[in-house]
C-alpha cells in the first residue's frame, strides 16, 4: 500500500510536505436537511465527495507552471490520490485559484515558498 500518490491531470508534481496534503471527505446532504422545530436534525446523506488541500513549501516556477496547466486546461480533470483509508482512487476534480506567496531566488531559479491550491471533487 502506498502512503502518498498525487497525479493531477496526468502530471505528477513534486511531493507536498506532510502537513501540506490534507484529504477531506465531505458529506453532501439532501435538499430537505435541517433542524425541526424541536431542534432535531433531519436529512439524508446523498453522496460523499473529496477535497484535497495542497501546499508546497518550496516549489520552483517550472513545477508551478505545470500544476497551473494541469488544473486550468479543462474545468474538470482526473486526480489520482490516496484517501484517508490508504486507498488509491481516481476521481474528477476542479480547483480553486492557486495562491503563490514569497517568491525567492535560489541558484538563479525562482521558487515559491508557499504555493497552495484546493481541489474539490466534481
Amino acid at each position: 500500500m502506498l502512503d502518498y500518490k498525487l497525479i493531477i491531470n496526468g502530471y505528477e508534481p513534486p511531493p507536498t510536505d506532510a502537513e501540506g496534503y490534507t484529504v477531506t471527505e465531505n458529506k453532501i446532504w439532501s435538499k430537505n436537511t435541517g433542524r425541526t422545530a424541536s431542534g432535531l436534525m433531519v436529512g439524508d446523506i446523498v453522496s460523499r465527495k473529496y477535497s484535497l488541500s495542497l501546499t508546497w513549501s518550496e516549489l520552483d516556477s517550472e513545477a508551478a507552471k505545470l500544476i497551473d496547466v494541469a488544473i486550468n486546461t479543462e474545468p474538470f480533470f482526473p486526480v489520482d490520490f490516496i484517501n484517508q483509508r490508504g486507498e488509491e482512487l481516481t476521481r474528477n476534480f476542479y480547483s480553486d485559484d492557486p495562491k503563490y506567496t514569497k517568491k525567492v531566488y535560489r541558484r538563479g531559479k525562482l521558487y515559491y515558498s508557499d504555493y497552495t491550491v484546493t481541489l474539490t471533487e466534481k
